[in-house]
């Protein structure tokens, strides 16, 4: 506990919620769905239309929109009881050993998810979706309910996926594959590694073995592994980013003369080489481009792992607050994070030209939203690996929240992930259903102030991660190699770290540091990367 004390100290401005879904007057009593309309109240500026970027087609006349408030009456409606029998069944089922309290509030939330499939046969499928975005919406909000019956959760999250998928709002259902998928992670993990519901470790043979009530644990569902799969890459193919052509800011753009700082985070094992081989990569890169570096050594909260001690390091910089290895100090227009087995391959890039080329330059003009957080996107949805950041407001308050998350299944990534996707994904936009002449009018999208960037312009994985991930493999030119899948000590792991590490010496040795910084000067002629050295 005195740890949690000290990590609220370190971050002073940080709101007390657990995540941006806490729902107001939300503490209920077991078998109690709490009261959702504050939850989306203000959400119009989050929800905006999406136009079809196909051929224009014309407005299904036949397929009326319905007002989307009565899916909520209907959740709501008294339940007649055969619902909730049925839901009772299936947690007893598929999630044995729950305790009271949380199974009291499964089975709600379980009997209006089963009142919203239900609805699919009488009623609007938009209907059917609302209905089921409420009771997941419901359900998140309780991290102990996924937590301790993620199957079922990522059971409903593909269904919902899949329903708005057919009414072609194809980025809500990918929203909520890559939150359901978080959730199969989970159980996934709990098969692997045969864990106790309470997450201890037990003995494997006793519990994967001829224990009947340890059957949950002992199952793997090689069909929803598919299915996610499946939805995964097919929506990631048909919605996957195109990486832009990248260009330096013009000279009389704010970026420009906008200050950058890298930050890394590296807690080894004394005698470990990563370390070494991380900062010679990261500093020469930083001191190429005038940048200044900062090599972390020590977690700002020290019971908590890496993975959550980057996202305090990076708002606590943000913030001009002081860190461990950092004074406090006016905060850098740009902060970059890289990830200890993270290696910069290109030199000559800098951070301006992604933040250029991914923010203002790819909305184009008159559009409002220049671009606050700059994240790799992969089919599952986003590495956190290596992140840029803008100096605002808005990217302090997003950390926050993103900090204090609770759906943590994959560390930072999910807790992030959550935090950009999750809103959009699970609430409808109810006012646009007037004006909206097709289903997919209703379709989600996120907060511009968050860019998805290629991953070979910031994050791209070792070619065989790539492959087994579905994700982008590194290639001759790109921005950044990631080793995640890759440990350090591994000897074919270690090597190829090495050679990054020389190879980038070369590229100084062949490249005198006035022609890398041609970079900074390309925006007077609107040049673009093949203009480098030519």
């Amino acid at each position: 506990m005195s740890h949690f004390l000290t990590f609220l100290c370190f971050l002073p401005a940080v709101r007390p919620q657990l995540s941006s879904f806490a729902i107001p007057g939300a503490a209920h009593r077991p078998g109690q769905i709490p009261k959702l309309q504050p939850f989306r109240a203000d959400l119009g500026s989050i929800l905006e239309s999406h136009d079809a970027k196909d051929e224009p087609q014309e407005p299904v006349q036949q397929q009326e929109i319905p007002p989307v408030e009565d899916a909520e009456a209907a959740v709501r409606a008294p339940d007649p009881g055969a619902f909730s029998m049925v839901a009772t069944q299936i947690l007893e089922e598929d999630c044995p050993r729950l305790e009271d309290a949380v199974a009291q509030d499964w089975t709600v939330v379980m009997a209006g998810l089963l009142r919203a499939h239900a609805m699919t046969y009488v009623s609007h499928p938009l209907e059917s979706l609302q209905a089921m975005l409420i009771s997941l919406a419901v359900m998140s909000s309780e991290p102990a309910l996924p937590r301790a019956c993620p199957q079922l959760a990522a059971e409903w999250f593909s269904r919902a996926s899949d329903l708005a998928a057919s009414l072609e709002q194809y980025h809500r259902g990918q929203g909520l594959a890559r939150l359901g998928n978080l959730f199969h992670i989970r159980a996934m993990s709990r098969w692997y590694n045969c864990l106790s519901s309470e997450g201890q470790e037990v003995n494997k043979t006793d519990l994967c073995i001829g224990v009947p009530e340890n059957r949950y644990e002992r199952r793997y569902n090689p069909y929803q592994q598919v299915h996610y799969s499946s939805a995964l890459v097919s929506l990631h193919t048909k919605l996957g980013l195109v990486p832009p052509d990248l260009e330096p800011p013009p000279t009389t753009h704010r970026l420009a003369h906008a200050t950058v700082e890298v930050h890394d985070l590296c807690v080894y094992p004394p005698g470990a080489p990563l370390p070494q081989l991380a900062t010679t990569n990261h500093k020469l890169y930083a001191d190429i481009h005038g940048y200044q570096y900062f090599h972390h050594k020590r977690l700002p909260v020290e019971d908590r792992d890496a993975h959550f001690s980057k996202l305090v390091l990076s708002y606590r910089r943000l913030a001009g607050l002081s860190t461990h290895e950092t004074p406090a100090a006016p905060p850098p227009d740009i902060l970059l994070w890289i990830d200890c087995d993270a290696f910069f391959t290109d030199l000559i890039l800098p951070v301006e030209a992604i933040v250029y080329s991914y923010g203002e330059k790819m909305l184009g003009p008159g559009v409002d939203g220049r671009g606050e957080v700059f994240v790799a996107e992969e089919p599952s949805g986003i590495n956190t690996g290596v992140m840029i950041f803008q100096q605002s407001n808005w990217t302090l308050e997003f950390l926050q929240r993103v900090i204090m998350n609770p759906h943590d299944i994959a560390w930072d990534q999910s807790m992030m992930l959550w935090e950009i996707v999750g809103p959009p994904a699970l609430l409808m936009n109810v006012s646009k259903v007037a004006e909206a002449h097709h289903t997919r009018d209703l379709d989600s999208e996120l907060p511009t102030q968050v860019r998805f960037v290629h991953q070979s312009h910031l994050n791209a994985y070792l070619p065989s991660v790539g492959e087994a991930w579905h994700g982008y493999g590194w290639q001759k030119g790109d921005f950044i190699k990631h080793f995640a899948g890759c440990p350090w000590d591994q000897q074919v792991c270690m090597e190829d770290m090495m050679t990054i590490v020389e190879d980038t010496v070369q590229q100084v040795d062949t490249h005198k540091i006035e022609d890398i910084q041609k970079w900074h000067q390309l925006g007077r002629g609107g040049g673009t990367t093949n203009d480098i050295f030519q």
